[in-house]
């Protein structure tokens, strides 16, 4: 498991892990959680903003 992330233990006795983007290509790797496409400039500005809230 990677450094900050959680293992939760699911309903059915299954674990899901939990990592956080620290990059926008990390997060566009996750595309397939999210409800749209993920535009990767848009996230690196993001994650690179000060303050942002992830």
């Amino acid at each position: 498991m990677e450094v900050g992330a959680v293992e939760v233990p699911s309903v059915e006795n299954r674990s899901v892990e939990i990592r956080r983007a620290m990059t926008g290509a990390e997060v566009a790797a996750a595309e397939h959680l999210f409800d749209h496409p993920v535009h990767t400039e848009w996230a690196e500005r993001f994650l690179t903003s000060a303050g942002h809230h992830l």
